[in-house]
């Protein structure tokens, strides 16, 4: 229940429910808790629309931790985009070339 309400971004995301997923994985939950917290947190890592709560994260959230988690969420985005332009543009330019 609780991971499918951190998987379910097409509202704000629950903070005080994020804060509590960071805080078992970095240690307060049993190993269960901890892989379990391991695996919401990798998923909402993957998900191309995490950085649109990075925001609401970082303004509600009191744990450090959670707010880490979403910067690194925020970086992960901007590099892969930066990666993804940069990408395009080698691409267009051999089509350019080879016309």
């Amino acid at each position: 229940m609780a991971a499918e309400k951190l998987r379910d971004l097409s509202q704000p995301i629950d903070v005080p429910l994020l804060d509590a997923t960071v805080a078992a994985f970095y240690g307060t939950g049993s190993k269960e808790e901890r892989s379990t917290a391991d695996q919401i947190l990798r998923e909402l890592q993957n998900n191309p629309d995490t950085w649109l709560q990075v925001v609401h994260i970082l303004q509600n959230s009191q744990n450090l931790n959670t707010k880490f988690f979403a910067l690194q969420v925020s970086y992960y985005f901007s590099s892969s985009t930066i990666y993804l332009r940069n990408t395009f543009k080698e691409k267009e330019t051999i089509c350019v070339q080879n016309n």
